[in-house]
This record gives structure tokens, sequence and C-alpha cells, in this order.
């Protein structure tokens, strides 16, 4: 794409893989300006420690790339269109590129040490000082079913309760840490987050079943 757009051939129409029929030069040019200009604003801000909400509230399209408003998409299907693309795909995507999975940093501290050898280590990841991590409530869940199936119940409770302190409104992080509790055998652990489950998800038919099991309904 360098190529044909920076040649010396000046191509009117560029027929892109994916894209419906030939589109005009002048838009393939306009998308280049802010995927680079995206990328390196990321980039500044993941240097400087941003957070996500406070990264994409300044880096909105309204306020970083009005010249965006010039695209003929924007002027077809208009602003919101454009914005959630601009919120929902792209700012997203290259926000991953520029930082760690927290999942991932924690199976590594957690790959062959114990749960008091890896304390350290796991407490810094939770604490994500200059927003170095990113964190997937999905990732973290799975991280802790991978670990309970393993026998490892300590180790999965460390992440599912990560989980739960990233996602606090999830139902499901808080039923995938009673879980945890109850293989331990901790009923009291297990009945509190099974009705946290239940209180932000009345629809939760298995902690109630749980928490039937644990004679606590």
């Amino acid at each position: 794409m360098e190529d044909l757009l920076d040649g010396d051939v000046d191509h009117p129409w560029v027929l892109c893989g994916g894209w419906d029929g030939p589109t005009p030069r002048t838009e393939i040019e306009q998308r280049r300006r802010y995927i680079r200009d995206l990328w390196s604003a990321i980039e500044r801000t993941a240097a400087e420690g941003w957070d996500y909400e406070t990264a994409l509230g300044r880096l909105s399209i309204d306020s970083s790339f009005s010249y965006v408003k010039d695209w003929e998409p924007y002027r077809e299907n208009g602003r919101d269109w454009v914005a959630e693309d601009h919120e929902g795909r792209m700012f997203p995507a290259f926000w991953r590129a520029h930082h760690e999975d927290g999942a991932n940093a924690i199976a590594a501290a957690l790959d062959g040490s114990s749960i008091e050898d890896s304390k350290g280590m796991l407490d810094e990841i939770r604490r994500n000082p200059g927003n170095r991590y990113i964190f997937s409530e999905y990732a973290l869940n799975v991280l802790g079913y991978r670990l309970l199936g393993e026998g490892r119940a300590e180790e999965a409770i460390a992440v599912l309760r990560i989980n739960v302190e990233k996602f606090p409104e999830s139902w499901n992080a808080h039923d995938s840490l009673a879980e945890a509790y109850m293989t331990r055998g901790d009923r009291e652990a297990a009945v509190r987050h099974y009705r946290e489950s239940i209180a932000r998800n009345p629809e939760n038919e298995n902690g109630r079943e749980m928490l039937r099991r644990l004679g606590a309904l």
C-alpha cells in the first residue's frame, strides 16, 4: 500500500481486498493519515502512562481527528458510524498493540511458581503502575479456570480475585470466583460471591443452584 500511494504512478482508484469495490485514492490516503496519527497518539499516551478511559476521551474523533469528518463514509453514514468504528475497533486494537496483556503476565508469573513465590509479582501486575497492562475479563476468567482444572485452587482464586477487582460489576466474574472458593472448601466466601453474582444477574440459575447445594438458599 505504501508503494502504491507513494509511487510514481497516480492511480485514482484502489482495489482493496475485503472492501466493496474500488475505493478512491484520496480516501485511502485519508485513512492512512488517520492510522498513522492514531498509532503515534496512542504510542505517546502509553509512554506517558495514561489509562484507557482518559486516552480514549482525549483522542476522540471530534477532539483529535476532526479531519475524518471530510471522509466520504463520514458524510454518508454520519458521525455515529465513524465514532463507533474508532472507539469500538481501531482504538482498542491499537491500544492492545502498545500494552502488555495482564492475563499473560500473570500466567508467566505463576508458571512453575507457587502463589507465595509469585505474590510480589502478582501485586505489581494488579496495581498496574504506569498502566502498563491491559486486562480482559474473558482472558482472566479463562486463566482462572485453567489453574482450577490443574488443581491449583489457590492460584486460581488469586487470578479470579483480580478479575473481580478489575470488573466488579461482572456477575460472571463473581460466579467464577465463587466456584473457585467452593472448590477449595471455603463455604463463606463462595456464598458471598454467588450472592454478589445473583445480585448483578437475577437470572443466574447456576448461582442459585450452587447456593442451594451450599445450604444458603
